[in-house]
Order: C-alpha cells, then structure tokens, then sequence
C-alpha cells in the first residue's frame, strides 16, 4: 500500500489534493489471504461505492496490479479465477467510463507516459 499512497501523492501534490486510503483496496483483505472471487466481491463492491459518491467526477485510483487487474477483468467479463492472466504494467494507466448504471474500459494498460524513461 506504501508504494500506491506515495505514487497518488505524487501525481495530487500539483493539483493542491491529498490521496485517501481505502483499506478496501489492499491487495489482501482485512482477514489475509482470500479466494480471487471474494477478493473481487470487495474490489468491486469499493469501486461501485467509490463512482456512486462522485457522480459526474473524475477519479484517479492509484492501486497495485492484483486489485487493478481483478476490477478490470470483471469490468471485461472475465472471471475473477483468470484475472491473473491479464497484462497490468508498473505505472500504467487504465480508464474507465461510467455512464449511466453501465461501467466500461476505454484505455486499458497504456504506458504512453513513460516513453523514453530508463527501466
């Protein structure tokens, strides 16, 4: 969790805002490990609350590539058993859009960013 809160600070300290910590977000539950199912149960109940609260807004969630890649394989119909298999990269950016009840990907693992910097 360290490393998201210190990239979200980061990329808020311009923009004059301080990051929330979502425990909701941690790559493990509360109780430790937990099922990939239970886990995506959790991610997406947070995401689903975290878009109904700022309706109309943008939103920036920095997280790590467990929690990032089990909401977007939901988001794409995968269940949560394969979200491992999808390709989620250090620092890429991932967008989705909420129009309406209807959730969607509309940039998925972009790394146009980081073009030119040294690994």
């Amino acid at each position: 969790m360290l490393r998201a809160v210190q990239t979200a600070s980061i990329i808020a300290a311009p923009h004059g805002l301080t990051p929330i910590r979502l425990e909701e977000l941690t790559e493990c539950g509360a109780a430790g490990w937990e099922s990939p199912p239970d886990m995506q149960q959790r991610v997406n109940a947070t995401f689903e609350d975290l878009l109904l609260r700022h309706v109309g807004h943008a939103l920036l969630v920095v997280a790590h590539s467990d929690v990032n890649r089990i909401y977007l394989a939901s988001l794409l119909g995968l269940p949560a058993d394969q979200a491992c298999q999808m390709q989620v990269d250090n620092c890429a950016i991932s967008v989705i859009a909420r129009v309406g009840e209807r959730t969607t990907v509309s940039t998925l693992n972009a790394a146009f960013h980081l073009t030119g910097i040294a690994a």
